[in-house]
């Protein structure tokens, strides 16, 4: 029996089918490794947290220096363990100062995990070769590791990443929302960060972001940085300031000294409570944890398909991580990657980190870490330890890439031309028969770069035989046709993976034409070369 629709009905299943695709985002957001992202006061309050898991984040202080942070979910930590999980801590702060934070991740039971932050003075006038507990505000980011597989390298929160030299510019760096990052020095190690764009920062605050910052080097240093989430907000513009000093100064021993440095930095905004959304980019490449004792990876991967991480102890305090995966690096700069890493230990302690990752080749990526006890009375240089520690690694590049999709029917999976990427439409060709005069087909547009792009639709050449009608179907039917056929028609905002559909409709020119054909192109705005074409054939049957 055949069935009819009314108007209304279609209305309806057109609304279910949008849902459907507002859930399956959904599903993809909650494979995001972040957990929780948050703020804590010296006092041991949250200031401001959200989380993947639809929990609570909590903190406290029990005693000077020392903090938890609790994220509670039912269910949520079920099946993990410690090694679970990496914790990135940024040590609140736009003063110099002998500030540092260390981490430790408590055995999580199904419903909590719970993170145990440390914060001291590494130079204590009281005991030179001790740190002493200080009450400090700190921001924390928590990944958990797949217990399989490739990482996500998805992130909502990420706002920004990349390197400054020691005067101050930024070297290689990123907005995945396309705000304008600049860096500049004021004075010895007296550093500062901006982000801008017209009108993108109206109602945030200063709390609603968090910086963590790892100092540039080659096996151990005695250098500390820390730094401010946000000195200044203003509705076009956020400004960070970043203070690195040496804590190993021979002349005063119980006191830092402001000094240049070459840094990395990664900027989040946190988003209050749980709800779901979806990434602004896919920049990350590899996390983990290392054993201090034997450099032997304690847990960590990557987000390469088939990538291969392996860590080795060098020398004393020295490691070595490698990063392997075919093709991975072919077009990445040393310049571009960004690492973050944070000393892991139960207690307080004056020994601090720094990193640097360098592209080897192709297919190898090699991050070099340093650990170093920075309190040590009678000489100016930092001794090399052995020490357990936590590591990101971001790629600050946004890899524009368009892709075009074609098929006779409206599903994603009739289509074709995923992941194909020609200006000649190879396997990106579709015939449609018309009966009659009219026929009609459905092509997709998709951002497979790293972060949000503006993707532009344009016919290519001339259409023969047919007079084509575009709409746009995703967020509502929209006759697209004037723009697609001059100047092209901009999907903007574009997340990564977001997917924009569309529907051609033909009808045969007035003189007896039997057959027509309709080229189409997409472009990324952030790199026009970055180009994807389809091609339909439509033929007339009696």
């Amino acid at each position: 029996m055949k069935t009819s629709f009314t108007k209304e009905s279609k209305n309806m299943l057109r609304a279910i089918v949008a849902l459907a695709a507002i859930t399956m985002a959904s599903t993809s957001f909650a494979q995001e490794s972040v957990v929780a992202i948050g703020k804590v006061s010296s006092a041991g309050a949250v200031t401001h947290s959200s989380n993947t898991v639809s929990g609570v984040v909590t903190a406290n202080r029990p005693a000077i220096g020392q903090y938890h942070v609790e994220i509670t979910s039912t269910g949520a930590f079920a099946g993990t363990s410690a090694d679970d999980f990496v914790v990135n801590i940024g040590v609140e702060g736009s003063f110099s100062d002998d500030i540092t934070a260390v981490a430790n991740v408590q055995s999580p039971t199904d419903d909590v995990l719970t993170i145990d932050v440390n914060v001291g003075a590494v130079e204590d006038s009281t005991n030179l070769n001790l740190a002493e507990e200080r009450n400090n505000g700190f921001f924390f980011v928590i990944h958990r590791i797949p217990s399989s597989g490739a990482v996500d390298s998805s992130s909502r929160y990420l706002v920004a990443t990349g390197t400054a030299g020691s005067g101050g510019g930024v070297g290689g760096g990123i907005s995945p929302q396309g705000y304008a990052l600049a860096g500049s020095r004021n004075s010895a190690g007296n550093y500062e960060l901006s982000l801008s764009k017209t009108g993108a920062f109206i109602g945030d605050s200063v709390n609603d972001y968090v910086i963590l910052l790892t100092v540039d080097g080659l096996g151990p240093q005695d250098k500390i940085i820390r730094g401010d989430g946000a000195t200044a907000v203003s509705d076009d513009e956020v400004l960070f300031d970043v203070r690195v000093d040496d804590a190993q100064d021979e002349t005063s021993d119980s006191a830092v000294i402001p000094t240049d440095r070459a840094y990395q930095f990664t900027i989040y905004r946190v988003s209050g409570g749980t709800e779901p959304a979806l990434p602004a980019s896919k920049l990350l490449r590899a996390l983990g944890s290392v054993d201090g004792s034997t450099g032997d990876l304690i847990n960590g991967t990557t987000s390469f398909s088939g990538g291969m991480l392996t860590s080795l102890r060098t020398a004393e305090g020295d490691y070595e991580i490698l990063i392997t995966a075919p093709g991975a690096f072919a077009d990445s700069l040393s310049s571009e990657m960004v690492v973050q890493v944070l000393v892991s230990h139960n207690a307080i302690t004056d020994e601090v980190p720094c990193g640097r990752a360098t592209v080897v080749d192709a297919d190898t990526l090699r991050i070099d870490v340093g650990t170093a006890d920075v309190e040590q009375s009678g000489t100016d240089q930092a001794t090399a330890i052995d020490r357990d520690f936590f590591f990101l690694l971001h790629e600050a590049s946004a890899s524009p890439r368009s892709d075009m999709h074609i098929g006779r029917k409206r599903a994603l999976t009739k289509m074709k031309g995923d992941n194909r990427y020609n200006l000649n439409s190879a396997g990106q060709k579709i015939r449609v028969k018309a009966k009659g005069k009219r026929g009609k087909y459905f092509f997709a547009v998709e951002n497979d770069g790293h972060v949000i792009d503006d993707l532009l639709v344009r016919q290519k050449g001339k259409i023969k035989g047919v007079k084509p009608k575009f709409f746009r179907l995703s967020g509502g039917r929209q006759n697209v046709s004037a723009k697609v056929k001059s100047v092209g028609y901009s999907v903007d905002d574009m997340r990564p993976d977001k997917i924009i559909l569309f529907q051609v409709k033909t009808k045969f020119k007035p003189r007896d034409e039997r057959k027509g054909k309709v080229r189409l192109g997409v472009s990324s705005s952030l790199e026009p070369t970055s180009r994807d074409t389809s091609l339909a054939r439509i033929k007339k049957v009696d």
